[in-house]
């Protein structure tokens, strides 16, 4: 992970009173998202004093962004209001080609790509006059021999959204195609699109005379056959000690024929740990996760 420099508006969220998870957590809203604090070490129903300290104030933050949202904090400072830029978020997507599916890629925020990169950008978002663009530069639907992009930019308040095949002769489309290779250059990777259908559960099976087990089951669509999902534990497990996260690791062994496939998967773990809620994220495809909450089965 990274350093990097955050800035924006910090404040308190207190937990839900009377609930294992009560306690406070700490916010920082930038111009375009949201980001949860960590900064000292401390229980989950302790205050972080510093932090406490800052709420309600336009700061800076420098730290590291993990895999979930979080920033490890290691200095913080206030900021006038004036100084809080703003900046760049880019997701896109595509279809068609051999497999005729969904990809999509980011969202990428700029201040996790590259100094040269996040420049390359946004000249070219300046060049082509990105947010006076028509929504489509034309080129028809998806085909097996292209792909049909949509490429979305939001600065601040202002947002675009641009749609083009990739077999049009056009200077705009030409430079927007150029933006996708610089995120993918950077390491931002398509994944494709599924759904987790159908009805997802969690059980904490407490019956008398066996050992208190956890059922965690749901399902996952995909657009084709050739797919492989499976739970497993995240490691390290977040700060919240009764929200179980798992991993919801999906794997392409083949490009498969073009049939609606829905896949069960489940996850089972012996535990006495009190847990309100399950967390699934998705690794290696772009679907939304989902939080389940625990049931308990006493009989």
């Amino acid at each position: 992970m990274n350093t990097m420099v955050f800035k924006g508006f910090l404040y308190v969220k207190r937990g839900r009173i009377g609930m294992r998870s009560e306690g406070p957590d700490y916010w920082l809203q930038t111009s375009n998202d949201e980001y949860m604090l960590r900064f000292h070490d401390r229980l989950p129903s302790e205050p972080d004093f510093e932090l406490e300290f800052y709420n309600r104030h336009v700061v800076g933050a420098t730290g590291e962004l993990d895999g979930l949202g979080f920033i490890n904090v290691t200095r913080l400072y206030l900021l006038p209001n004036d100084l809080i830029p703003t900046s760049l978020k880019i997701d896109a997507t595509r279809s068609g080609g051999i497999t005729g599916f969904t990809e999509k890629l980011g969202p990428v925020h700029e201040g996790s790509l590259p100094e040269p990169t996040a420049e390359q950008i946004r000249e070219i978002i300046q060049r082509v006059r990105f947010f006076e663009l028509p929504r489509d530069l034309g080129g028809g639907g998806p085909t097996p021999e292209g792909f049909r992009y949509r490429l979305r930019i939001a600065e601040g308040q202002e947002v675009g959204a641009v749609g083009w095949h990739s077999s049009i002769d056009s200077l705009q489309a030409t430079e927007l195609t150029r933006i996708l290779e610089l995120l993918e250059s950077s390491g931002v990777n398509w994944q494709p699109v599924f759904e987790l259908c159908g009805e997802w559960t969690a059980q904490h099976d407490l019956m008398p005379g066996k050992p208190p087990t956890l059922n965690v089951s749901g399902k996952c669509c995909f657009p084709t056959t050739g797919w492989g999902a499976t739970l497993q534990r995240h490691e390290p497990q977040g700060i919240n000690p009764s929200v179980l996260i798992l991993d919801l690791v999906v794997t392409q062994h083949s490009i498969g024929a073009p049939t609606l496939t829905e896949l069960d998967v489940d996850w089972t773990e012996e535990t006495t740990s009190a847990y309100d809620q399950v967390d699934i994220h998705v690794i290696g495809a772009a679907a939304q996760g989902k939080l389940i909450d625990v049931q308990e089965v006493c009989y």
